[in-house]
């Protein structure tokens, strides 16, 4: 159970497990006891004065729902999900949902980041490859943006422009 705590950051949990509830109440923390994709449970727990709603469980069943209803109930909230797989970001972004990250996607982005950084590559490639990943496996044809957590970037190089060591971006690792 790990909960954030900032100063300037007040944040309430929708737990449907009644013994974590109790534990983080006990905790100081604020949490409501309920289904979070219910409006009166969203309604007990903020959403009409939250500036995020973070949907932190993977593969929630009616996560798209859940959306929906909270951007009915408070339409200027911004709302961060996961997901496990990248199949399912479509979804949760038409749903509405601002930024959605993907288990499955930062794998893939953290065994790029292992190749790159085998075979040399400088902060700049790393940067650039990160981007072009990004934009592969979570953008919809458009590079990763703001609105997914990521700034804007130039476009990538081509494929065939050479890491430090000689290996084209695109080619495969060095044995």
């Amino acid at each position: 159970m790990a909960t954030l705590k900032v100063s300037l950051l007040v944040v309430s949990r929708i737990e449907l497990n009644l013994d974590t509830v109790r534990r983080l109440r006990e905790a100081g923390i604020s949490a409501v006891y309920g289904d979070a994709s219910h409006p009166e449970t969203l309604k007990a727990a903020g959403i009409g004065a939250a500036g995020n709603l973070i949907l932190s469980a993977a593969g929630m069943e009616g996560a798209e729902h859940l959306i929906r209803l909270a951007r009915e109930l408070a339409p200027e909230v911004r709302i961060l999900a996961r997901s496990s797989y990248l199949r399912d970001l479509p979804g949760l972004r038409e749903a509405g949902a601002d930024s959605v990250f993907s288990g499955e996607g930062e794998v893939a982005l953290a065994l790029t980041e292992a190749i790159l950084g085998r075979l040399g590559a400088t902060p700049e490639q790393f940067d650039r490859e990160r981007e072009r990943v990004r934009a592969d496996l979570f953008g919809t044809g458009l590079p990763a943006g703001p609105e997914d957590g990521v700034p804007a970037s130039p476009a990538p190089p081509p494929e065939d422009a050479p890491l430090e060591g000689g290996t084209p971006a695109g080619g495969a690792e060095p044995r």
